[in-house]
């Protein structure tokens, strides 16, 4: 693409058969980028709409990330899924009963 900058600007009857094959191929990938688009539009239009992001999904993918990164590597699968339950299920790791002073009034 960088060699083809001036090409579309170029009169196609001055172009050599290098110049015009540059074009042929610019407007093929102009084609299929202009073909993606249209693909995702109504899922770029309804994100934008219903202003979706994925935050969320992405931040609780970097802590799963950094407990995979602490435990350098699990022994199975069912280990690894506790890891994440463990750090990431925000639980309450001490029952009411073992704290003191927590008896109901």
């Amino acid at each position: 693409m960088k060699s083809s900058q001036y090409d579309g600007l170029t009169n196609p009857d001055n172009m050599d058969r290098k110049r015009w094959r540059g074009l042929q191929r610019l407007i093929a990938l102009c084609q299929k980028t202009a073909k993606t688009i249209r693909q995702h539009l109504y899922g770029i239009i309804n994100a934008i709409v219903l202003k979706a992001n994925k935050g969320i999904a992405e931040s609780i993918n970097a802590k799963i990330q950094k407990v995979k990164a602490m435990a350098c590597g699990f022994r199975n699968r069912e280990r690894f899924r506790n890891a994440i339950y463990f750090h990431l299920g925000e639980l309450d790791l001490y029952p009411r009963s073992a704290i003191p002073n927590a008896l109901p009034t």
